[in-house]
């Protein structure tokens, strides 16, 4: 990138200057570390600013002319850099950016080789982190891009070894390239690959997610899924078990919102993934599997054990308005309707005593599924209506019949 660059060019020639004038590499070390270099590296000069100014321009350019304009303007001083030319072809070829990033790739593939040292075999040392290297990230992006249009395009086969490729030049795998390898491996029924990825990265939440998907595919156990799937992040039972009825562009919108693990964005992230990485066949399969089974009221027993579910379960009947928005709801309002209130089905729902029910009101509004405005009145976020109308799907499931949803709580 040229500020990259602008700033190497400043650096060497700073270095250039102060050559001969050091005894020791321990003086040398102790005037580059020192107030007066940090002072002449941030100093000001006409030529720096103009390279800086254009790049600023080039950045916030978002019509096509404003990128071609200042984006030729940057080639004409560093004519390889990638990152300009793919933005450059994202807005003068938007229905042929795979076809151009592959003419990119082509084109200075043989360099990154050269300059990693790589032979055909593409082995890369365990203590040589090609990704580290500066120099190397755009072409780190640009692989990633055509592995993820070609995704998009449907080509898994194509799409699985090109992120594979990219996790085996960078094992530190610092873009994820992981996570759509072991969805993909999954849909390409490549067991050995999630199983690999595994012994490497079993603290990552997609390797895990898939690594129960296969188990699941082997046992037909759903309880026992559900238990990995709550252990991996609370949302997916809920999701995994009823997303099909979801409105996909809420998971993809909840989905691209920034997340922390075990968040239901996190969640929405990996169900969109997950879609995206299978055909309709595999995608059938896995639901109908979980369809069948669910028919069964263990499932429901096992939800409902969930210190979560009790509220989640009220909440989708009792804080939508009839205009479809949420709606604020008292304290005492929860507890004349679930504490007081008969529950046809689920009967032990009327054992929860005033206090744990005002603890568990606490530990939504902490985990963000609920908004506390003053002391007793709750609003229900996003998420929130979310989960509870999975959760719904999944009572329905169980019970085999939509009809009752007026018996399941009096």
């Amino acid at each position: 990138m040229l500020k990259k660059e602008v700033h190497t060019k400043k650096a060497t020639k700073i270095l250039e200057s102060l050559n001969g004038e050091f005894d020791s590499e321990k003086e040398l070390m102790e005037m580059l570390n020192s107030p007066e270099m940090l002072k002449r590296l941030n100093e000001k000069d006409d030529e720096t600013e103009k390279d800086f100014e254009l790049y600023d321009k080039f950045e916030g350019a978002h019509r096509k002319r404003e990128v071609k304009l200042y984006g030729e303007r940057i080639l004409a001083k560093h004519p390889d850099d990638i990152d300009v030319l793919m933005k450059i072809i994202d807005y003068e070829f938007p229905t042929k950016r795979l076809e151009k990033y592959l003419e990119l790739k082509e084109k200075y593939f043989p360099k990154f080789m050269k300059d990693n040292d790589l032979d055909e075999s593409f082995n890369v040392p365990e203590e040589d982190h090609l990704y580290a290297r500066l120099d190397n990230r755009p072409f780190f992006r640009l692989l990633f891009e055509i592995a993820y249009l070609e995704l998009t395009d449907r080509n898994f086969e194509k799409a699985f070894e090109d992120f594979l490729f990219i996790l085996k030049l960078n094992p530190n795998d610092n873009q994820g390239a992981r996570e759509e390898v072991a969805m993909l491996a999954y849909n390409l029924d490549k067991k050995e690959v999630v199983d690999s990825l595994y012994e490497e990265y079993n603290f990552d939440h997609a390797v895990q997610f898939i690594k129960a998907c296969f188990s699941f595919q082997k046992d037909r156990n759903l309880k026992k899924f559900n238990e990995r799937l709550m252990k991996i992040n609370k949302y997916l039972c809920f999701l995994m078990n009823g997303e099909l009825s979801l409105d996909h562009n809420m998971i993809y919108e909840l989905a691209m919102y920034p997340y922390s693990s075990g968040s239901l964005e996190e969640g929405c992230k990996l169900i969109y993934y997950f879609m995206l990485c299978m055909d309709e066949h595999k995608f059938k399969e896995l639901h109908d599997m979980i369809f069948a089974l669910s028919t069964s009221p263990i499932l429901a027993d096992y939800v409902i054990e969930n210190k979560i579910s009790e509220l989640i379960f009220y909440l989708d009947n009792a804080t939508t308005g009839k205009d479809g928005y949420p709606k604020d709801i008292t304290f005492r309002k929860v507890v004349n309707d679930i504490i007081k209130k008969p529950v046809t089905v689920f009967n032990q729902l009327g054992n929860i005593d005033e206090k744990t029910l005002k603890d568990r009101l606490e530990f939504l509004v902490k985990d963000g599924m609920l908004k506390k405005n003053g002391e007793n009145t709750y609003f229900p976020d996003i998420s929130l209506r979310v989960i509870a109308y999975s959760f719904n799907d999944i009572i329905d499931s169980a019970y085999g019949n939509q009809d009752d949803e007026e018996n399941i709580v009096a």
